[in-house]
């Protein structure tokens, strides 16, 4: 990151900072955190300011209180017009917002061919887990393509994802 996130992290009490040794991408810091992790719950929640710190407590609440194993976070069941909330999150980056726009569309349509689920928000950073879980499964991937690999894992798995609305 060079949003000063490991700074932020670092200057913050009780925070435990792992970095990885070289760039290998979002999958492998992620992975890093899953195998470094050793709470009953894990959270992924991205640093960008994308999301609102609230969307935690609402997927750990479904998490603790709901029988979920897996809770998503969506972008996507408040919004009224996807292309102006796109637009407002990743500005000019046309890249980033089609591939969000369009790239979420197709795997939610692949998601569903191949597994028979639906999952609107695949790849929402928002994301949490019984830590037990996350810790089973067979993880390999090192980049973006971690998202999709979880919810290919959890629906061989036959786990249920709890997608809920957040901001």
């Amino acid at each position: 990151s060079t949003d000063r996130t490991v700074e932020i992290a670092s200057s913050v009490r009780g925070v435990k900072l792992y970095r990885l040794r070289e760039q290998f991408g979002r999958g492998s810091a992620l992975r890093l955190g899953v195998e470094k992790a050793r709470g009953d719950l894990i959270v992924f929640f991205p640093a960008d300011m994308e999301y609102e710190p609230s969307g935690i407590c609402a997927v750990v609440h479904n998490l603790l209180n709901n029988g979920f194993n897996a809770v998503f976070g969506t972008r996507l069941a408040r919004c009224s017009d996807l292309t102006y909330r796109l637009r407002q999150i990743y500005g000019g980056a046309t890249n980033s917002y089609l591939l969000s726009k369009y790239g979420g569309m197709l795997l939610s349509t692949a998601i569903l061919f191949l597994y028979s689920r639906h999952v609107s928000d695949p790849l929402t950073g928002l994301k949490g887990f019984n830590g037990e879980l996350l810790r089973s499964l067979p993880l390999r991937a090192t980049g973006i393509d971690l998202e999709m690999e979880l919810v290919a894992q959890l629906c061989l798995r036959h786990e249920q994802i709890l997608e809920i609305p957040i901001h």
